[in-house]
């Protein structure tokens, strides 16, 4: 589960970058926009700021950002159930991790899912960015 994880949401995250780059004219630009996109990735995926920390506002970009739903799969497949006997009774730090991040090891599928879902959307999006370039030209 880890492995599978880590890679749809490294799918999710480079379809991300094929839209991005495939939104702008030349690669040098793509370059320069790519932190622009992949930083509020880090900040918005719950692991470094709780959600419920985030202001209302700016909170739902966390739900379009496929490191969000890596992250989940990743500290339920990590922590949930392992940690019992070695983390001491109180805190248990593993839960307090699954907390802040959101995880439920009972909801990864639907994380899985969602994966699939943001990979194929920003796919196609990207696709039909290049098409409508493309009737530009033609």
């Amino acid at each position: 589960i880890f492995w599978a994880g880590l890679y749809l949401m490294a799918c999710a995250s480079t379809a991300l970058g094929v839209l991005v780059g495939s939104s702008v004219g030349n690669p040098s630009t793509a370059i320069e926009f790519l932190p622009a996109v992949f930083m509020p990735q880090i900040l918005f995926s719950g692991f470094f700021v709780p959600p419920e920390l985030m202001p209302d506002w700016l909170a739902w970009v966390r739900w379009i950002c496929p490191l969000t739903y890596g992250v989940k799969i990743v500290v339920a497949a990590e922590f949930d159930g392992r940690c019992d006997a070695a983390s001491p009774p109180d805190p248990n730090y593993c839960d307090m991790v699954m907390e802040n991040v959101g995880s439920d090891a009972d909801s990864i599928w639907w994380y899985f899912l969602v994966l699939v879902g943001l990979f194929c959307f920003f796919r196609l999006l990207a696709l039909y960015v290049l098409q409508s370039k493309a009737r530009k030209f033609y």
